[in-house]
């Protein structure tokens, strides 16, 4: 039988729930489902709509995000890690696939009912975003990375100009 969630529990996967005063913590872990998936488990889809995110509680996902229509991993997450709060909060699609690498344990949060907890959490919503706005930063920048400079040799002149 699986150990009942508190906010102390949960405090200790995730600093973002810190952030939330205890009243907040309780409606937080009210709003969230316990959801089990077997290694393999594509739990997200990249370019799909989403209207949840996750908290890891026990066990490693993959985050993996397609390039040149071959899927390139792009991080490891772990206990305390949160993934799909880009397409949930901000109402984007998915950037990026996440299968279960071993079995996991995971917290489910719907989206419209966390954000109606977070209205009077400003705060906590602001860092919600900025991590997801960072998070997406990073992956362009690594597959940016990946795919110009392979291509480029040598020292790039930025005053030197292309011939057609």
């Amino acid at each position: 039988m699986p150990k009942p969630l508190t906010p102390s529990i949960l405090a200790t996967h995730s600093k973002l729930f810190v952030l939330l005063d205890s009243a907040g913590q309780q409606k937080l872990l009210e709003q969230g489902e316990r959801e089990d998936v077997e290694a393999g488990a594509v739990i997200v889809r990249e370019r799909e709509q989403g209207s949840t995110f996750y908290l890891v509680l026990d066990g490693k996902v993959g985050v993996e995000v397609a390039q040149g229509g071959q899927p390139k991993e792009m991080a490891v997450l772990e206990s305390g890690a949160f993934f799909g709060e880009i397409g949930a909060l901000v109402g984007e699609e998915r950037s990026a696939t996440v299968t279960a690498k071993t079995r996991t344990k995971l917290l489910r949060f719907e989206a419209a009912k966390v954000q109606e907890i977070l209205k009077g959490y400003p705060k906590v919503r602001e860092v919600l975003v900025k991590l997801a706005l960072k998070r997406s930063e990073e992956n362009l920048q690594q597959l940016l990375v990946d795919d110009v400079l392979p291509s480029v040799e040598g020292p790039v002149d930025p005053d030197a100009t292309t011939e057609s």
